[in-house]
């Protein structure tokens, strides 16, 4: 996957933008459905730990499918 950006993973895995929050909100992610969709569409920022949380999400489905981590978190 050429970009670290967490939009790109989402299509990268031909996932949708709900596809994305329910694997978000289950890992505790507090952000809806709608903050997390303009987060992924580059509309708003999130707070580090959001991010990581989203990221994860998307790292996690790498590794399910057999690939590596290619997200960066960030520090917090």
């Amino acid at each position: 996957m050429p970009s670290d950006s967490p939009e790109a993973a989402r299509q990268h895995l031909g996932l949708s933008y709900l596809d994305v929050w329910v694997d978000y909100f289950a890992l505790g992610g507090n952000l809806t459905a709608d903050q997390l969709t303009a987060y992924l569409r580059g509309e708003r920022d999130v707070s580090d730990v959001d991010h990581n949380v989203v990221v994860h999400a998307l790292n996690e489905l790498f590794v399910d499918r057999g690939d590596n981590h290619p997200l960066t978190y960030r520090p917090v």
